[in-house]
């Protein structure tokens, strides 16, 4: 190429510039077509480059924020439906789908007809419901020519759909009344649903949506205070009124407001007196070290921070555990592991909604150890779910149907859902929001959002909600007193998860006919064949419940409350059943407990065996009320709200318990039996109060004339407990008898429940002032008391003591120190008086392990059973125990009360004395020396 072109400028030079000059005479280049194409070079513009990268840059971009505004708009879009999508996609059936797309093309008529057959095949659907109603409200408005008001409703239906549906039923429950009604001055309500999915960020983007379309008129949601508290913001900011059902953040009520213009409610009440519940339950329980386990990734603390301070105002602790829910590897083993080692009574869950599941998870590894507390997110399936794991969890909620009575509210929502379990606080705050808005509506001829936010901002009052009267504060919370209710995880074998959500009483864990063992001696261990019975009997599996506890009583002979868990699991097996309760003092004496329910199984096992009370089989709830009298009064509150179950109560032991709650057995109607308390105050508490053991005047005057006449003690002191309302009475009555039978009772200061309990110098003061003998009248729970004044005397007093002193433990710690020792009472197997009851004692029991307290609470089963025969209610009951040609026998003889309700004494009264016996493992046993009246 290069020798071509000089050979042409040669001559181009040579032959032809003169003649031609500026021609030119070169070579033609033609390009290969299989070669890359040629191109001269050009010189590098640097800044033209920059430009024009800069140009290709901008319009990427343009498009890449195209492409995002477009996915987000598709992103929220897909997030709100008013019928033109599904966004419960868990339930999507063909007619679901079909609806749908009828509705998107505006037939309406096809739309409903869809709908409705999707809600037949599943009718706790409420996303459906909602759609039905605003395809109804679609159709109407086409006829009509009136527009339909529009509302909206944030749920989280991507991370937490039981609760979102459980809003969404509330909700779709009120439209359809309000629908139904004839709408709101003419016009149907319609709902748009929107999944906020607990998020913050999603929140807010759909609290702008819903602002800026100027057809929404109110807002109910959000649901955690994670998501309504940034959305408040925006609806305060721009006029909308939003009404959260579920959200208790105090931060609610923070947000600045201008006077007479707030448009933030609520229609859930505040957490802090529903915490105060959950609190009083532990101090009543008897827990005091509680563990926390928190959800530091949460925004919102206010619950947790209302828990901390109502443990600590009741004087309970604190313990922080290695436990967070919002860590990422969150370690449920670890969380135990610390607890255990912490020493904790309970532990209290407070996850936010979405991170339940983690909770769930510890429950699972704490496998009953612990007692469970939970806040309100844990009401929801979920928890039913796992029952097996949960079971026995407390928790503290603002409503239950069972609590307010609201009978047309959960009526209604119990035939519409056909899902008890799927109604649940946030249904019932979710129904009364959307009706508030309603009701606000219909009280102004122009529907807006002003209008809206002046009616509940002006003294707005509505006394028929589902949760009670709503009303507002200035700022938006609601105004209520109601205390909350607290509700317990239990086995209920008719619910399809085998698990429900009961009412819980500050007492619930002290009541067992068969669900939980409550007789634990300390520091033992149930045998497995008794756990496994009570595990089998929670579950709803009876014959394995029986199997189980047959196996117990192989082990254990003994055991009484294994004996009457083995009865009421047969009777439950029958599901044809009569049920009495009896209240013993576990916690606080176990040995008089066993006493006590000696006596209650055996009457319940002799009547079961001959085919129970009218072909009914005899069923025992058991309750411990540790001998304290507001325990006593809680347990006879719970059982007044059974009173359709309940026939009757036996117990309590102790006259302090059993006068705290003789009122209120009278005012339920609901008889009450004492076996064991012999306070005078008994006898006028009510004609619903009876008792088989004897009045404290016939006994006094048995010991008292024994030890003035037959023992020759003229002077005579006297210790007493000044807690103990029998062993006051007893005195009193003593006193008395001791001067009219020509004794003299000598002045001494002697308490056996004074702080400073001092026995040597008693006996030395009243040596000094010259007693022969002193009574013991202690507590029943304060017995050591006395045998450490018997241990002091050392033989120079004679000693006498009240019937809280013939117990197993007097002889078993007294010994030598209390023998010659003389006490009334009731029954003694050397009495003889009913020698079939004695035999069947003996054999169940053991000869030495009867008292007088297994007589007179067998006395007081078989009084019932008898009046049951004849009667079918609690008032029957009363009417037959009260006829004064009622009677019959028992173990202490022929029984017949009095029209006082106290027990008519012809013929049982005795007088025992500590002496030593070859027959006793302890060497001294209580032996018949009188027998008065036989």
């Amino acid at each position: 190429m290069y020798a071509s072109v000089k050979e042409a400028r040669t001559r181009l030079f040579e032959e032809l510039d003169g003649d031609y000059p500026c021609a030119s005479w070169l070579p033609i280049l033609f390009q290969n077509p299989a070669a890359t194409v040629l191109k001269y070079p050009r010189s590098q513009n640097w800044s033209q480059i920059f430009v024009k990268a800069n140009m290709v840059l901008l319009m990427l971009a343009m498009v890449s924020s195209l492409t995002w505004l477009i996915g987000r708009e598709i992103s929220f879009s897909n997030r709100l439906s008013a019928g033109e999508k599904i966004l419960d996609n868990k339930i999507a059936s063909p007619e679901k789908i079909a609806g749908i797309n009828q509705l998107k093309i505006q037939n309406y008529e096809l739309a409903i007809q869809n709908f409705e057959k999707a809600l037949k095949n599943q009718p706790d659907d409420p996303e459906t419901l909602i759609y039905l109603n605003n395809a109804q409200a679609e159709k109407q408005s086409r006829n009509s020519a009136q527009e339909p008001v529009q509302i909206g409703l944030a749920v989280p239906i991507g991370s937490s759909i039981n609760v979102a549906r459980e809003i969404m039923r509330g909700v779709a429950q009120a439209q359809q009344e309000i629908n139904r009604q004839g709408g709101l001055n003419g016009r149907l309500l319609k709902v748009v649903i929107a999944n906020d999915d607990n998020k913050a960020e999603i929140a807010e983007e759909i609290a702008r949506r819903f602002v800026n379309r100027p057809d929404i008129q109110a807002v109910v949601g959000h649901n955690s205070s994670d998501a309504s508290v940034p959305a408040a913001y925006i609806y305060q900011n721009q006029g909308l009124v939003m009404i959260s059902p579920t959200s208790s953040s105090t931060q609610l009520t923070e947000i600045q407001r201008h006077r007479g213009d707030n448009y933030i409610y609520r229609t859930i009440v505040n957490h802090g007196a529903i915490i105060n519940r959950l609190t009083d339950y532990l101090k009543y329980s008897g827990m005091e070290r509680i563990g926390i386990c928190r959800d530091t990734k949460a925004k919102e603390h206010s619950t947790l921070k209302a828990f901390e301070d109502s443990i600590r105002n009741r004087g309970l602790t604190k313990v922080d555990l290695q436990c967070d829910f919002g860590l990422e590897r969150f370690n449920p083993e670890d969380a135990i592991q610390d607890a255990t080692s912490k020493q904790v009574d309970a532990i209290y869950l407070d996850p936010q909604i979405d991170r339940l599941y983690r909770a769930l998870k510890l429950a699972e590894v704490n496998q009953g150890k612990f007692v469970l507390l939970g806040n309100s997110s844990f009401q929801t399936v979920s928890t039913l779910n796992h029952g097996r794991f949960t079971k026995g969890m407390v928790l503290a909620v603002t409503w239950d149907w069972r609590d307010l009575k609201t009978t047309d509210f959960m009526k209604n929502a119990e035939q519409l859902w056909q899902n008890k379990n799927g109604i649940t606080w946030r249904t019932a705050n979710a129904f009364d929001a959307t009706k508030v808005i309603a009701i606000a509506m219909s009280k102004t001829a122009n529907i807006n959002r002003q209008n809206i936010q002046t009616i509940l901002a002006n003294g707005f009052v509505w006394e028929d909600g589902a949760t009670g009267k709503i009303e507002f504060t200035s700022q938006g919370d609601r105004i209520s007193n109601h205390p909350g209710t607290l509700l317990q995880v239990r086995p209920d074998p008719k619910h399809r998860d085998r698990y429900d959500f009961g009412l819980h009483s500050a007492v619930q864990n002290r009541l067992s006919q068969g669900e939980q063992i409550l007789m634990k001696p300390p520091g033992e261990k149930p045998n497995s064949a008794k756990q496994g019975g009570v595990d089998a009997y929670a579950a709803g599996n009876y014959s394995q419940a029986i199997a189980y506890f047959q196996k117990a009583l192989h082990m254990d002979s003994q055991d009484p409350e294994t004996w009457i868990y083995l009865q009421n699991s047969r009777a439950a097996a029958l599901n044809d059943t009569l049920k009495i309760a009896v209240v013993v003092p576990i916690g606080s004496n176990l040995s008089v407990s066993r006493q006590i329910l000696q006596g209650i199984a055996q009457a319940q096992l002799e009547i079961n065996t001959q085919g129970g009370i009218k072909g009914k089989l005899l069923q025992i709830v058991i309750a411990n009320d540790d001998n304290k009298a507001e325990i006593a009064q809680q347990i006879a509150y719970n059982f007044s709200e059974q009173k359709q179950e309940i026939l009757a109560v036996i117990g309590s032991n102790v006259s302090d318990a059993s006068v705290a709650a003789c009122k209120i057995y009278q005012q339920s109607q609901i008889v009450n039996i004492s076996p064991t308390s012999f306070s005078l105050e008994l006898s006028g508490c009510g004609n619903y109060i009876f008792r088989t053991a004897p009045n404290v005047r016939f006994i006094a005057d048995v010991l008292s004339k024994y030890a003035v006449q037959t023992a020759k003690t003229k002077k005579l002191a006297i210790c007493v407990d000044e807690q103990a309302k029998d062993n006051q009475s007893f005195r009193d009555e003593f006193t008395f008898q001791v001067q009219e039978y020509g004794g003299q009772i000598i002045k001494i200061f002697c308490d056996f429940s004074h702080p400073q309990f001092q026995p040597d110098k008693i006996i030395q003061d009243a040596k000094n002032q010259g007693a022969q003998g002193i009574l013991l009248a202690p507590h029943i729970d304060r017995i050591e008391q006395a045998l450490k004044l018997a241990a002091s005397n050392q033989g120079q007093l004679k000693l006498y003591g009240s019937t809280s002193l013939y117990t197993p433990q007097t002889i078993q710690q007294g010994k030598a120190n209390i023998n010659g020792l003389v006490v009334p009472a009731t029954w003694h197997l050397q009495a003889q008086l009913n020698p079939e009851f004695n035999q069947k004692s003996q054999t169940m029991w053991g000869q030495n392990n009867v008292t007088w307290r297994t007589a007179t609470s067998y006395d007081a089963a078989m009084t019932i059973i008898r009046g049951l025969q004849t009667s079918n209610t609690p008032q029957d009951l009363q009417k037959t125990l009260s006829d004064r040609n009622f009677s019959t026998k028992g173990a202490t003889g022929t029984i017949q009360f009095f029209q006082s309700g106290d027990r008519d004494n012809k013929n049982n009264a005795l007088l025992l004395q500590v002496q030593p016996t070859s027959t006793s493992a302890d060497g001294y046993d209580f032996v018949l020396v009188s027998k008065k009246g036989f």
